[in-house]
């Protein structure tokens, strides 16, 4: 009888300590990220910070970076007279923590919303470039 209690508590134990240990995920301090519960297919409405989280078992964080993200641009353009412009460009981007549910739903993760972001970012600047003569630069 004692044997079976013993394993009975030994069992209790190592299923108790399994389930803490697949509930609980880190974000760093420079992330923000939306809890995904895979097995229920849910997403959280809200981003938490940086920290030590709990969740439902075999949950994960869907992340992105909390500081400003620099972008780098060395191309050419053509200005509004028909002429080729070597330029380089560094700009910076941020996604604000209350769109981050909104850019998850549309653009599944970092990755393909940073993706996005500096191609907008490139298409700005080469309209931008377009818009002035080659002595403005």
């Amino acid at each position: 009888m004692k044997l079976i209690c013993l394993a009975l508590g030994l069992s209790v134990l190592i299923v108790a300590i399994t389930l803490l240990a697949v509930s609980l995920k880190k974000i760093s301090s420079t992330e923000l990220g939306v809890e995904y519960d895979k097995l229920a297919k849910q997403l959280d409405d809200a981003a938490k910070t940086g920290g030590l989280h709990t969740g439902p078992p075999g949950f994960r964080f869907i992340k992105f970076p909390s500081t400003q993200i620099t972008a780098e641009v060395v191309e050419t353009c053509v200005s509004k007279d028909g002429i080729r412009v070597d330029f380089q460009v560094s700009y910076q981007y941020l996604m604000p923590e209350q769109w981050i549910v909104d850019a998850i739903y549309k653009y599944r993760d970092y990755p393909k919303w940073s993706t996005i972001v500096e191609a907008a970012g490139n298409s700005a600047i080469q309209h931008s470039c377009s818009a002035f003569n080659v002595t403005n630069f």
